[in-house]
């Protein structure tokens, strides 16, 4: 009974269900307007350089310009 009422609860909120993966975006960096590395996502990209995803994602959005030197892009 409770997993219909979700369902029915999903469809009318047209609520999609979380599977446990989200989709993940490529970064890319710079550095003086030179590639150094592309990351599979936000998560490696801020563990390699020892970093928080979250300045990365706002450099990302063209919030910020550079965090700790590097720019920051997605790869389309």
């Amino acid at each position: 009974k409770g997993a219909l009422l979700y369902n029915n609860l999903l469809k009318k909120n047209k609520l999609r269900k979380y599977n446990g993966h989200k989709p993940t975006k490529k970064v890319l960096v710079y550095k003086n307007d030179k590639f150094i590395k592309e990351y599979k996502s936000l998560s490696e990209c801020a563990r390699q350089i020892n970093s928080d995803k979250g300045n990365i994602q706002k450099v990302c959005k063209g919030i910020y310009k550079q965090h700790k030197g590097y720019v920051f892009k997605y790869k389309d």
